[in-house]
């Protein structure tokens, strides 16, 4: 018997998936499944996380449907059509759906359901390392990095699917399945032409320049679905990994996750200015370093600078000002001694 949890989440999901979800609210929602809001609240306390939810939910259903296309044959290059083509079908089955996942998310949506679609993200580039690497070991393809295979087996179809899903393109995604499916082997295939050494050595060589100042506080790569219809990687996820790489300067400073918890002590973002300098698309490997410029009472001034870690090339920057708080009091409070002696070491 379906939850009530559950039932919530599908009919969020196929609200969101059709034409009514500019009007989706949770107040909606509730009278649709003849529920009181409280149920509704009970279950997700927050339309955001609600969201972020069918988020997860859906994506989990696109891995679902592609893991298992990619496992009904012995031959990788089988399988390497079986992916293309399972990817097109999908998304012609599921168009509603896949504009949901496959277009922009708010930026606090988008962290929450990166963190909830996580273990099947995490399932579904184990599923292709293993494709690409079996390939490899059979001299189909050089042994590079998955992330940069997946760009190359698959990114092209998703380009198509992107212009379909717009209205640029009048052609169903199944009925060019062959043409991209040749695509995508020949692509994987032209790896090799890098040389015989090419199968042996990593993809990506460690960079000759110095790295940049600062410390570092986040090491990543850019995903197929943070991309937008564009083709780079969409604003919201590098405010996600900016996000991602503060707590890790906090940390450094001495401001853990389990001090803030037991102190009832926390930071906010007062101020925050982003400069987009360069485009990251699939398979970029990007890394965050972190400079602390001002440390006062109760206020830290800091700026990230986002680099792709081959070329070394700034993709972005972010200034920060965040503020030390009193999570019980909700006002703020001076910074402890030793996280003002850390900050104050890192400035120069």
């Amino acid at each position: 018997m379906e939850s009530t949890r559950d039932r919530i989440l599908n009919r969020a999901l196929e609200i969101l998936s059709g034409a009514e979800s500019a009007s989706f609210t949770m107040q909606a929602l509730a009278e649709d499944l003849d529920l009181s809001s409280g149920s509704v609240f009970h279950a997700f306390p927050t339309r955001r996380s609600l969201v972020a939810s069918a988020f997860a939910a859906g994506i989990a259903r696109y891995h679902e449907a592609v893991i298992e296309a990619i496992g009904g044959s012995d031959d990788p290059r089988d399988s390497v059509r079986s992916f293309v083509a399972a990817h097109l079908d999908w998304v012609e089955a599921n168009a509603g759906l896949a504009r949901f996942l496959f277009t922009s998310q708010p930026d606090d949506v988008a962290g929450e359901a990166s963190e909830l679609a996580g273990a099947s993200n995490d399932r579904f580039a184990l599923v292709q390392a293993e494709l690409f690497g079996v390939l490899a070991h059979g001299g189909a393809m050089a042994d590079i990095d998955p992330r940069l295979a997946h760009s190359l087996a698959i990114g092209p179809s998703q380009e198509y699917c992107r212009k379909w899903l717009r209205g640029t393109a009048s052609i169903p995604p199944s009925q060019v399945a062959s043409t991209l499916q040749v695509g995508a082997l020949a692509a994987l295939a032209a790896t090799l032409a890098a040389g015989p050494e090419a199968s042996a050595e990593p993809a990506f060589t460690p960079p000759t320049k110095a790295p940049g100042p600062g410390e570092l506080t986040y090491q990543g790569a850019v995903y197929p679905w943070h991309l937008d219809h564009m083709g780079h990687m969409n604003v919201m996820w590098y405010d996600s990994k900016f996000d991602e790489a503060t707590w890790h300067f906090f940390a450094a400073l001495g401001l853990t996750p389990p001090r803030l918890r037991d102190e009832h002590r926390g930071m906010a973002a007062i101020e925050q200015h982003i400069k987009y300098l360069s485009e990251l698309h699939a398979g970029d490997l990007v890394e965050i370093r972190t400079r602390m410029l001002e440390q006062h009472d109760k206020v830290l001034i800091f700026e990230h600078e986002m680099i792709d870690t081959v070329t070394r090339e700034v993709a972005a920057t972010s200034k920060l000002t965040g503020i030390h708080l009193d999570t019980e009091a909700r006002r703020s409070q001076s910074l402890p001694e030793d996280v003002k002696q850390a900050a104050s070491d890192l400035i120069g």
